[in-house]
Parts: C-alpha cells; structure tokens; sequence
C-alpha cells in the first residue's frame, strides 16, 4: 500500500470527527509485535492543540492491521514502528515515519515475559501455585506495559 492510500482511508475518519475551524490533524501510531498505541492531534486556527479522545476516535482493527502492514512493508526499506500522519484542510498531508528503539526493547520484555508465563503456567502442576505466579507475571506485564506507554 502506498501513502496515498493510507491517507485516504484514515482521512476521512478523522475529518469527520475534527471542529470546523481546524488547521491541521496529526495521527501519531506506533507498530509493535506486543503493542500498538496511537493519539489523534489537531489545532485550530487559535494555534492551540488538542487531542481527540479515545472514545472519539478508535481505530478500529481492520485500520490497525493496514497501518501495521504499511510500517511492516516500509520496514524493509527503512527501520521504523512508528508514523505520523498529519492532514491539511486543503487535502495535503505529510507522512514520517521514525524508529523508538526505547519502545520497541519494552515491547520484546514485554513479549518474552509472556512467553516466560505460557512456560511456567504449562510447567507447574499445582494450580494454586500456577495461579500466584501467573498473578505476579500478570501484573509485571501490565507495569512494563504501563511504562511503554508513558514514554
């Protein structure tokens, strides 16, 4: 897919959503194998910025896996797991695509402590025991994924 694409099907969402005096929206997203977290920002002609909320504008899976695929095909090319996508009134937009090295070796902690998990859950034989560790490897997981997200 090329970028034309991308924006076409995730401009139209997020026009829709935005106030009438808006001069430019930003989608920013990150891809990972453990993670996918994404904001929406605009700023009206006042030049103050402001985010729509998640109950606003979610992305839904089918658009997750589109912007995961572009990022995946970019990849080759270039090392990236993030995009910023920002969109003009005037059917502009810019594309970036970056790298955050510090997100994606989170997101293999994260992914090797859930193996980690699945190991020790099929390796204990007593549930009550399964039950405490999977408990605290839980909660682990939810602290580094807490952390990814406020970086």
């Amino acid at each position: 897919m090329d970028s034309d694409k991308l924006y076409q099907i995730i401009r139209v969402k997020i026009e829709k959503l935005l106030p009438p005096n808006w001069i430019k929206a930003t989608l920013h997203f990150l891809h990972e194998e453990q993670l996918s977290e994404y904001e929406v920002s605009y700023w009206g002609k006042d030049g103050v910025q402001n985010s729509l909320c998640g109950s606003e504008y979610h992305i839904e899976r089918y658009e997750e896996k589109i912007i995961g695929s572009f990022l995946e095909e970019r990849n080759k090319t270039e090392k990236c797991n993030c995009l910023k996508l920002t969109i003009f009134p005037n059917d502009k937009f810019e594309l970036e695509t970056t790298w955050d090295e510090q997100k994606h070796q989170l997101s293999l902690a994260l992914a090797q402590s859930d193996l980690d998990l699945e190991v020790k859950g099929e390796a204990m034989g007593d549930n009550s025991a399964k039950e405490l560790t999977y408990s605290k490897q839980k909660t682990t997981n939810l602290d580094l994924r807490e952390k990814i997200r406020s970086l």
